[in-house]
């Protein structure tokens, strides 16, 4: 039996040998070259301790030198050495508190986990392989390494990974082991959700995801996805199916491709089925609404799971649309439903809609088939023709309408929904002429006109002050006179929200442009559909447009740029510039800006096992982002604030509760906390990949702590009330912290009235009773400073891991910001909410495990 190694593997092996040292390749790489597949790394075991290994070798890395791993790096490619050892004891579930060096190969491969990956080979000596894994391979079981409860009591993500070796194999499991699996399947708790995702995954895009059926046997499930075994346990007593719901997921899971968002939308698509069901009269089970029921608790499911928010809204998606059924020779009908599920759907949808009907009762399999085949045809018709299925897809946008004479605010948003309702019915209707009359027609431009004509005439109703006039007519100026977007696109390179500045850097140059942005800066998404500042990062490649060459009018993510996100596996080659994923090779130029958090850091600075976010044009590398520089907040004895508010670095406002976990970027940052006149600050130096506890006890103060908040009526002659007593806010207010509610009034405006949460030490807030501002700010149209902001800040919550609940739906209450920011209210975050915490970056390296993989 021989195993061709490659080159660089023979070098290395060689080069330790020349130095009197062994050297074998060991573990996974051993068990695929016996299984004929190609190894994905090759792992070389030595009696040279690490820092023997690091001399001779011109270029490496310490990967995991406290447990003797040195990774060696040879043009472009990287190899894990590990000296022998000997585990000492788990103290976590998962990793020895110590290891010793070992002399002898025999010691090293008895600590691994499975006799499968317990093995060595060498050109000369041939395979070693003392515990038989040869054997098992040949007949096809997973077995420990010698007691398996010795096994899995050391680390407790090898109860999972024997399951999923099974899948990825179609190997069983040797009957000793899986009774331990069954005994010691409650240690999966001890285990990182990042971990158990990882796995979970790599079982479900194996070649056999049915034995997913493995990990509720043994009671894995139970453990982390409870909701599984109640649908294994859930029966069908209705006549389109034969099989219990979980029997059904589980074969459905094989009709769909090896594709992790595929599959995992399977494994969910009626996660909600034991809670929807219900039986008729004639004893037959219905599911009413599972799909709706079902998106909601697979969300709780990947939140737990740690997926990020990318993924996560595709799974979402497929599972709430996987049983929409428009009839397929109605084309509007169809692109009503392609509209509700969006454009990325398709054809992912489908992939899901013929595997769920493959898993059905075989008299209707046909049926249902026949009926996806034609829903389909209809739908690539539809594409194919490029018809309009969103609002940024109109012919015309927020800002036709408003330079048409459609006051900004809710109805703008009310209008193109309007146009696009007709779009779907008619799509040859989408030219600007024909939606424009169809708005007039509709009425949309009466109240614009109506007011337009107040003004000429002298009417004093709703008429707003000098102050607002002349923004009004600067803004008509502004609009008449604005540049298109430059079509150079630029860096993002700083963001300052206290000087409210934006660094603005031309591809390729080192020139910078400083901007300043006010309440009336659009920032939009690449189709022009209104975002927040809060969606924008340094790094970011945007296009933009400026206003007297120093004020930035307008901002979005550039065209022609393409955004990866959370990019794991790649390789970095400074030698040569070039930056590969997914067989593709782009050029890296050295200067390339990398950023950490809002540091810009060197090439250098990105350490294996980062996650990163890279902006491409065309086969270049314009910008990376690493997103693993993340460390968690844990609260402690939160009883005092409990349904208060927690203000960080006064940008992002969380509701507290108990238990509660804040991912957050490394580096200090200030929390302050508030619940009914209590509160106080403290610094917090947030470490990478570690947790800090705050307890907020000591917070709760001698006393009520007070906010000096400023308020800014642009009506002056309005009358303001605090907590119900009237305030002269011609000077800044001393306001507890804690909930108050402020109303202000005026005769012929609508009563603006909202209860906020005082919860920094300086806080301001800026009303505008005209226009929209009579009541709030229409999500995505703001048009002052406190619409803006607020959006601003309701895309930066972050909801605790324990919170189930929006903070719009927990309180009708909402934070005041610091003072360069205004009052956010309870409808700003009720309509601007955005989940944009993705799962952050934990301690995922497991060096010396990898043998196991």
């Amino acid at each position: 039996m021989t195993i061709p190694l490659p080159e660089k593997v023979r070098v290395i092996i060689n080069t330790l040998e020349k130095a009197g040292f062994e050297a074998f390749i060991v573990g996974g790489c051993v068990r695929d070259a016996l299984l004929k597949r190609t190894p994905n790394d090759w792992d070389i075991t030595t009696n040279a301790l690490p820092e023997e290994v690091k001399r001779l070798f011109p270029a490496t890395v310490d990967t995991g030198i406290a447990h003797g791993t040195v990774s060696i790096l040879m043009k472009g490619e990287s190899f894990e050495v590990t000296t022998y050892r000997v585990d000492g004891l788990y103290e976590d579930a998962r990793h020895p508190k110590e290891v010793h060096f070992s002399g002898e190969l025999r010691e090293d491969l008895r600590r691994r986990d499975f006799t499968i990956n317990a093995m060595a080979y060498h050109e000369v000596k041939g395979l070693v392989d003392p515990f038989g894994g040869q054997k098992d391979l040949e007949n096809g079981v997973i077995c420990c390494v010698g007691d398996p409860k010795e096994r899995f009591s050391e680390d407790a993500l090898r109860i999972m990974r024997c399951v999923r070796f099974a899948a990825q194999l179609d190997f069983s499991i040797e009957e000793e082991t899986k009774k331990a699996l069954s005994a010691f399947s409650g240690r999966l708790g001890l285990i990182s959700a990042e971990r158990i995702r990882m796995e979970l995954e790599k079982l479900l895009t194996s070649a056999h995801p049915e034995k997913l059926r493995l990990l509720y046997e043994t009671g894995q499930t139970a453990v982390f996805l409870p909701e599984f075994d109640l649908c294994m346990e859930t029966p069908q007593n209705n006549r389109h199916h034969c099989y219990t719901v979980g029997e059904h997921t589980l074969k459905t899971l094989m009709y769909v491709p090896e594709d992790p968002v595929l599959r995992m939308a399977m494994l969910l698509h009626d996660i909600a089925k034991p809670a929807c069901r219900w039986t008729d009269d004639q004893g037959e089970d219905h599911f009413t609404h599972h799909p709706e029921r079902g998106a909601e608790i697979s969300r709780t499911i990947l939140k737990r799971l740690k997926f990020d928010n990318r993924r996560t809204e595709q799974i979402l998606r497929l599972v709430r649309f996987h049983d929409d059924n428009p009839p397929p020779d109605d084309e509007g009908a169809v692109r009503k439903a392609m509209a509700r599920c969006t454009r990325e759907a398709y054809p992912d949808l489908f992939y899901i809609k013929r595997a769920d009907a493959k898993g059905k009762h075989p008299d209707y399999v046909e049926a249902e088939l026949s009926y996806i085949d034609r829903y389909q045809e209809v739908c690539e018709r539809i594409l194919s023709r490029g018809d309009a299925l969103s609002v940024a897809e109109l012919s015309v946008n927020g800002r036709d309408l408003i330079a048409h004479g459609m006051e900004r605010g809710k109805r703008v948003g009310e209008a193109l929904h309007t146009a696009l309702s007709a779009v779907l019915k008619r799509p040859e209707d989408n030219k600007p002429e024909t939606l424009l009359k169809l708005l007039k027609k509709a009425g949309f431009f009466c109240i614009a006109v109506f007011l337009s004509l107040g003004l000429l005439t002298g009417c004093s109703l709703n008429r707003p002050s000098k102050t607002q006039q002349q923004k009004t007519t600067e803004a008509a100026e502004s609009e008449a006179e604005e540049p298109e977007y430059e079509e150079e696109p630029a860096l993002l390179s700083f963001i300052d929200t206290k000087e409210r500045k934006i660094g603005l850097r031309l591809l390729g140059s080192t020139e910078e442009k400083i901007c300043s942005y006010n309440e009336n800066t659009l920032f939009c998404d690449k189709y022009d559909g209104l975002s927040t500042l809060a969606s924008f990062q340094p790094g970011e490649i945007v296009n933009y447009r400026l206003f007297g060459g120093k004020r930035l009018e307008a901002m979005k993510i550039s065209y022609g740029i393409e955004r990866i996100d959370r990019l794991k596996k790649y390789k970095i080659d400074e030698e040569r510039g070039i930056f590969s994923f997914e067989g593709a090779n782009y050029k890296l130029d050295p200067a390339v800006p990398v950023y950490l958090g809002d540091e810009n850091v060197t090439l250098k600075g990105i350490d294996e096992g980062d996650e990163l976010r890279v902006c491409l044009r065309d086969k270049e590398v314009c910008s990376m982002r690493i997103t693993t520089g993340y460390g968690t907040i844990v609260l402690k004895n939160t009883e005092v604030f409990d349904g208060g508010y927690l203000n960080m670095d006064n940008s992002t406002f969380l509701v507290v509760s108990p238990g509660m976990e804040i991912e957050t970027v490394e580096g200090k940052h200030e929390i302050t906390v508030a619940n009914d006149g209590y509160g106080d600050s403290i610094l917090v130096n947030v470490l990478r990949n570690e947790a800090v506890a705050v307890d907020l006890s000591a917070l709760k103060g001698e006393g009520p702590k007070f906010c000096e908040l400023t308020i800014t009526v642009l009506q002056p002659e309005a009358e303001v009330l605090l907590d119900g007593a009237r305030q002269d806010v011609s000077s800044p207010l001393s306001v507890r912290y804690g909930t108050h509610r402020l109303t202000v009034r005026l005769e012929g405006y609508d009563p603006w009235s909202r209860t906020l949460v005082a919860n920094s030490k300086t806080a301001s807030i800026e009303i505008d009773l005209t226009g929209t501002g009579a009541s709030a700010p229409a999500a995505g149209e703001p048009e002052t400073e406190t619409g803006t902001e607020a959006a601003s800040l309701a895309s930066q919550i972050i909801e605790a891991a324990q919170n189930g609940t929006r903070p719009s739906e927990a309180q009708n209450t909402a934070p005041i910001t610091d003072t360069a920011g205004a009052a956010a209210t309870e409808e700003d975050f009720s309509s601007a909410y955005l989940d944009t915490l993705s799962s952050m970056f934990s301690a995922l390296s497991d060096t010396g495990d990898k043998d196991d993989d």
